[in-house]
């Protein structure tokens, strides 16, 4: 379940093998048979060929039983082609005398044991390899990661650190497991504070946007209470309105125009956790308001209510429930009133891969009198699946709505795919987002159809610890079987954000 880096590569070519070299000549005890075989796999193994070294020295100790040194180079290299496992094994029946010979067999066992999701085996070896003098910041790394995985947070503590202090190499990988260890032992604070020098010292890390996430979960498990976010925004916009007006360029008919509009929105969020369960209450408010197409304003109050059970954090999957109720004034077109219930389930499939489901049920009601017959309910259902890898954070997903529309020229399906990242360098995070959707209006009698493709840039950048600058810029083309609804829209976006 933890990944592993650059670490392990490290580890198996800091061991020399030299001291094989001396004990294999100084065993004078094996016969010569075997002597011979294992000599020349010691070569191969220098040789990094681990599969003819393998079936080199399983015949070295079918030919002598008590060849101990043979045994040792042949769990070598069954470790090092991977088979974690058959090189336990082949350990365990080498005797404890032997191991006094090579200080560093014990790394090499318990090694072996934690690849092969043996912890309790790889524990105790990996405490002898870490008691020795020589012992370096690897071994005490793995016996860190060991104990984790025994849920032993409070003994990860310290070897992780020592782990971090000893090797930049391995320095940013121990610091976001030790911050998870903290976590689960609920001490939010100090796990936030260990994942900080991940963040100011490994800015291409790939377990920099797991720690900034970490840092994320650990303020608010922190922050029962209130918490509040603000921001204001102007905007220019490409083609946002498809308007009848012989004036203005037209195509088919209906005329594409363009303006200016000044956003602002508000949140409010209160959180408590009782028991078993954690819940949130939320308000949010946006408004926005065109310099000359006022039809398209639009002013939104929403209350949201979150609700989902408390996990182990090292639990795979978690599961919540949203409900949202929203109040919007629509321009001129009138009212409109939504209630929507957001089931979601979360499952971790690896350090950084996480898989999200989630299902929109949603009733729709225009209060207005020439939009009644557009009531109805809408569904969706969406799948996303996030990861991290060399300091991006990625996504891949698909959405399938369903508009359920009273007026049959409204009601579509449509199957959309997205794609996603983000990436973040020096003080400025970079993402882009794009998504492709049809889109088939079944009830139209027109046999209407639209292909649409959007593409969404931005670059933000923290002016203060509560305060950030983005810069947004998207382009949307809606292809459609209809030319009145045939068009692109740009859009150009500057928002000035801050959170308490």
């Amino acid at each position: 379940m933890f990944r592993q880096t650059q670490p392990r590569r490290a580890a198996l070519c800091g061991y020399c093998l030299l001291p094989l070299l001396l004990l294999s000549s100084a065993t004078a005890y094996a016969s010569a048979s075997s002597e011979m075989l294992r000599t020349q796999a010691l070569f191969l193994l220098q040789a990094r060929d681990y599969p003819a070294a393998v079936a080199l020295l399983t015949e070295a100790v079918a030919a002598d039983r008590e060849d101990h040194q043979a045994r040792y180079q042949l769990a070598l290299a069954l470790s090092r082609q991977g088979d974690y496992s058959a090189a336990v094994t082949a350990f365990q029946q080498l005797p404890p005398t032997f191991s006094q010979q090579l200080p560093q067999l014990p790394f090499e066992y318990g090694f072996a044991a934690y690849r092969a999701a043996n912890y309790a085996v790889a524990e105790p070896i990996l405490r002898v390899a870490t008691a020795q003098p020589s012992a370096t910041p690897l071994a005490h790394y793995y016996l860190g990661v060991v104990r984790f995985r025994l849920h032993d947070y409070s003994g990860s503590l310290d070897p992780l650190q020592q782990a971090a202090s000893g090797a930049q190499e391995i320095a940013p990988a121990a610091h976001f497991l030790r911050a998870r260890a903290l976590l689960a032992l609920g001490q939010p604070a100090a796990a936030s504070a260990a994942a900080q020098p991940l963040i100011d010292h490994h800015a291409d890390s790939i377990y920099l946007n797991p720690a900034r996430e970490l840092q994320a979960t650990a303020a608010t498990l922190m922050g029962e209470g209130w918490r509040f976010r603000a921001e204001v925004g102007v905007a220019h916009d490409d083609n946002i309105a498809l308007l009848a007006d012989t004036l203005a360029p037209s195509d088919a008919g209906l005329a594409q125009r363009s303006d200016r509009r000044l956003q602002i929105a508000a949140a409010a969020r209160y959180r408590q956790q009782r028991g078993d369960w954690q819940w949130q209450f939320g308000y949010d408010l946006f408004s926005s308001r065109h310099q000359q197409l006022a039809t398209y304003d639009l002013d939104s109050h929403a209350i949201t209510l979150d609700l989902r059970p408390t996990t182990d954090p090292e639990s795979a999957l978690s599961w919540g429930v949203v409900l949202l109720g929203q109040h919007a004034q629509l321009g001129h077109n009138g009212y409109l009133n939504t209630l929507s219930l957001l089931p979601n389930l979360h499952y971790r499939h690896s350090e950084g891969t996480l898989s999200l489901l989630r299902l929109q049920l949603q009733h729709r009601d225009y209060l207005n009198e020439r939009s009644d017959s557009r009531d109805g309910n809408t569904l969706q259902l969406g799948y996303r699946h996030y990861w991290h890898d060399d300091g991006w954070r990625s996504y891949v997903g698909t959405r399938i709505d369903s508009e359920g529309s009273a007026r049959a020229a409204d009601r579509y399906r449509a199957l959309q795919l997205e794609l996603g990242g983000d990436r973040s360098w020096h003080d400025y995070r970079f993402a882009i987002a794009l998504q492709f959707a049809a889109r088939d209006y079944y009830a139209n009698l027109t046999d209407r159809a639209d292909q649409r493709r959007e593409v969404t840039l931005s670059v933000t950048r923290p002016v203060t610890p509560q305060l950030d600058l983005e810069l947004r810029s998207s382009w949307l083309d809606n292809r459609s079987s209809l030319d009145n609804y045939d068009y692109d829209r740009q859009q150009l976006l500057l928002l000035l954000r801050w959170a308490s």
